[in-house]
């Protein structure tokens, strides 16, 4: 399984904005001369901004921010968005959530989203979120488990720690395999394609079909596939077109119920699924540094907008502080990432804690925590996430999980003020 953190690329850039509709910056006005020029600048310059060029989208000047749809726009002076700097205090600004310490169920009214990261079960291997390695020197011994599925678990255990004391938690899904998207991969491929079984995948119409929506790159690898050519089309077009819908449907989903605080949860990984990796580390992902391009679409615009004014982004640095903390403190064998390694499409906000536009990180509202626990293809980690010693309500488990669950309750508690330990 490789993590190619390919979700920001232009291509599914550009999707997503086909994808949602329209947003309107009048939504903002409530924000007007709220916010000062050196705030914005500042949060600009050190979180949100990764590449010089999405300069060519907006003008600061002493007075206000204008946001402009094209470089254009910007030299013909036809602002998409103006927002006026000042000291105003905000009124409508939402208030954090307001913890009840003399309660048994402290979080009462708390409203919870967790996004367990990817499908798993039956779709981990057409996802390429999966773990199948072979243990040398010990025959007969193989290491399988997938992401999709430990993830799934893992939020319903958050879920019922929380739900303990008061906490209102939707987790966005509810079984291994299951997508948040309306249709299963299998729906979508029948209503996009009229495949209803395997052999219609090779059909000289249905290929017609499906190779016209690959880039020439994406047909080279169809064409070069020796071996399980059906499994490459689907791993495809999953990764190309319906995880995108999935994604889009995750963020609907949350927003609608309209959380105080949401957790996406993935476990990280290095290389293929049959590698082993050396490292070992926790991270977690914060909205921020837009790429080159990423503001060529009004969605995009109007969420970097969002980001200028609320104080989401502070929210969820501190959220993410609270979670990696209690990560080192649980999970005391894995150290956090403090390195460059993602800096072509990151900015460090602190260790272990890094700023990245990700579909999930941009279109998602409010605080949030997007964690990346664990490297699942360390050979030490890999034997402790096979393992299934652990029965929840029937399902057998690793134990390990039980762990990286303990880390995100408490991390969530010590946010609201609240010290609980499992």
């Amino acid at each position: 399984m490789k993590k190619r953190f390919i979700y920001t690329n232009l291509l599914i850039y550009c999707f997503f904005a086909k994808l949602i509709c329209s947003t309107d910056f009048r939504d903002f006005d409530c924000y007007q001369e709220t916010v000062s020029r050196n705030y914005v600048e500042e949060k600009i310059a050190n979180y949100l901004q990764h590449d010089s060029e999405l300069e060519n989208f907006y003008k600061i000047t002493d007075d206000a921010i204008s946001v402009f749809a094209s470089p254009e726009d910007k030299i013909n002076k036809n602002p998409e968005y103006i927002l006026r700097f000042g000291s105003k205090s905000n009124s409508k600004c939402p208030k954090k959530f307001t913890t009840n310490f003399n309660s048994d169920k402290p979080l009462s009214g708390l409203k919870i989203a967790i996004d367990p990261g990817h499908l798993g079960g039956g779709m981990a291997i057409i996802e390429e979120r999966f773990i199948d390695m072979a243990v040398t020197g010990e025959k007969n011994i193989r290491l399988q488990f997938d992401e999709g599925t430990l993830a799934l678990f893992t939020a319903k255990i958050i879920k019922g720690y929380l739900s303990q004391i008061g906490a209102n938690v939707l987790v966005t899904k509810e079984e291994p395999g299951q997508s948040v998207y309306n249709l299963s991969f299998t729906e979508w491929c029948k209503n996009e394609f009229g495949i209803n079984c395997d052999s219609d995948w090779l059909s000289d119409a249905n290929q017609e079909k499906i190779l016209a929506r690959f880039t020439q790159a994406q047909k080279n690898i169809i064409s070069n596939a020796h071996e399980n050519k059906i499994l490459r089309l689907k791993q495809i077009l999953f990764r190309g077109f319906y995880n995108n819908l999935d994604l889009k449907a995750r963020a609907e989903k949350i927003n609608a119920f309209n959380p105080d605080l949401t957790v996406i949860i993935h476990y990280n990984a290095h290389g293929g699924s049959n590698d082993i990796a050396t490292a070992n580390y926790n991270m977690t992902f914060i909205p921020g540094s837009f790429l080159k391009n990423e503001l060529s679409n009004k969605v995009a615009r109007y969420e970097f907008v969002r980001l200028l004014v609320t104080n989401d982004f502070e929210e969820s640095l501190k959220l993410s502080e609270c979670i990696v903390k209690n990560m080192q403190a649980v999970l005391f064998d894995v150290p956090l990432m403090n390195s460059f390694l993602y800096s072509d499409a990151t900015i460090i906000a602190q260790s272990g804690i890094y700023c990245r536009n990700l579909a999930l990180t941009r279109l998602i509202h409010g605080p949030l925590c997007y964690g990346e626990t664990l490297i699942q293809n360390n050979l030490d980690e890999a034997k402790r996430l096979a393992q299934k010693d652990f029965d929840f309500n029937g399902t057998k488990l690793p134990p390990r999980i039980i762990e990286v669950a303990r880390a995100y309750f408490q991390g969530i508690c010590e946010y609201f003020g609240l010290e609980r330990k499992l």
